[in-house]
């Protein structure tokens, strides 16, 4: 088998759906033959062609091949978001396949994005940009698409967190599946007291929770789940709680 094969090729710009790997070459490439792909300006020209007969984007590929090896994780529209250029990846040209991966596909890492290729002109319309939605990065780490800057919250409410691109936020949404997600109607008379100092995401905690349940709340702003507890739809009646408003005594 060629090396070609299982490598995958990402466009900058575009979400999962409009990579590339090397068995779109057999219905892409007039007369396509692995054996005569030898270097990265072959590959480059492999690509070149299944962008431009099945991609919506209408525009021609820079003549570049970056070697960035991006971990899917549990998203990996989440690395697509996070990458940035780095010159230091970027592939000669001229050289040989046989001399970049040496050892054939044992050089490739498995469930990874492992070049990436920018178009000539900044796009118009980015596809995973102008999508707004929830990318998990790691664990609890959340961050909104649609921008590369990044920024931490400045409000508790929670609506306001996934409506702003480039956000960085915690999530606990497991927490609330995990309590109130079960079929045993004595797990859902929970009720969670979370007694912090400012600043540990109380309010934000019990925003997220009311949104988990609120009908007017798109679904799709939630992030996507871990938990195998069944889910439910937000259909209940919930008190919103601020934990700002509450004096507590010191004893």
């Amino acid at each position: 088998m060629s090396v070609v094969e299982p490598l995958l090729c990402a466009v900058e710009g575009h979400d999962v759906t409009y990579m590339i790997d090397g068995k779109e070459f057999f219905y892409h490439v007039p007369n396509y033959d692995a054996t005569k792909v030898r270097t990265i300006q072959d590959l480059f020209t492999c690509i070149d062609m299944v962008h431009t007969d099945s991609c919506p984007c209408r525009q021609k590929l820079l003549l570049a091949l970056w070697l960035v090896n991006l971990a899917w994780g549990q998203d990996a529209d989440a690395a697509l978001a996070w990458y940035q250029a780095d010159d230091n990846q970027l592939l000669n040209g001229h050289a040989k396949l046989d001399d970049v991966f040496p050892r054939g596909p044992l050089d490739v890492p498995p469930r990874t994005i492992h070049l990436m290729v920018r178009t000539e002109q900044p796009l118009k319309e980015i596809f995973w940009y102008l999508r707004l939605g929830l990318r998990r990065l790691g664990g609890d780490l959340c961050r909104v698409a649609g921008s590369f800057e990044r920024r931490l919250p400045d409000t508790s409410d929670f609506a306001q967190i996934v409506a702003t691109p480039g956000c960085f936020y915690i999530d606990r949404s497991d927490w609330i599946n995990d309590h109130y997600g079960g079929t045993d109607p004595l797990e859902r008379l929970r009720i969670p007291i979370v007694r912090r100092g400012a600043g540990f995401g109380k309010s934000t905690f019990l925003s997220s929770f009311a949104a988990c349940f609120d009908v007017a709340i798109d679904q799709e702003f939630m992030p996507r789940r871990r938990t195998l507890t069944a889910e439910f739809p937000p259909q209940m009646l919930v008190f919103h709680l601020d934990f700002g408003l509450l004096r507590l005594s010191s004893t």
